[in-house]
């Protein structure tokens, strides 16, 4: 049996005849409703409440093209800094844009943040003012939880 869904029917619980509760429901695409499977939404519930946040370096960033020389990269722009994250204890600043990662150009923004969650000493280039600027930043370690106590890896 199809059901056509309408706005506002978004988020609630799919429920299958027995009333079990089987997705989230997530959006309306072309008139198709989207859901989430519940085993997904229970799995990634249970590894956010056995595992710590990320490292991260305290800014909020917006991508951004950029040239170096010919060629059009991608950088990401610091569009808000916090006052004592590591961003700011290695004098990063609102505005710089960041285009490298251990010496790599950015493929994608994501790649900043999979290297942050590997920890140790972060290589990182960015530009201010035109000039591109080298900075090393050292991260916490990942801390994972294991029977309520926080340990680091």
């Amino acid at each position: 049996m199809d059901i056509r869904l309408g706005p506002g029917t978004s988020c609630g619980a799919l429920a299958n005849t027995q009333g079990q509760v089987v997705g989230i429901n997530t959006m309306i695409d072309n008139g198709l409703g989207l859901a989430v499977p519940a085993n997904d939404v229970a799995a990634f519930i249970a590894r956010m409440e056995t595992s710590a946040a990320p490292p991260t370096l305290g800014i909020t960033v917006k991508p951004t093209p950029f040239r170096i020389g010919s060629r059009l990269a991608l950088g990401l722009r610091i569009q808000e800094l916090m006052p004592k994250g590591k961003a700011a204890a290695a004098s990063l600043a609102v505005g710089d844009v960041i285009i490298e990662v251990d010496g790599h150009f950015l493929s994608d923004s994501v790649d900043l943040f999979d290297r942050l969650a590997r920890g140790g000493v972060i290589q990182l280039k960015f530009l201010r003012g035109g000039k591109p600027v080298p900075r090393e930043v050292a991260i916490a370690l990942p801390h994972y939880t294991e029977g309520g106590h926080s340990v680091a890896a």
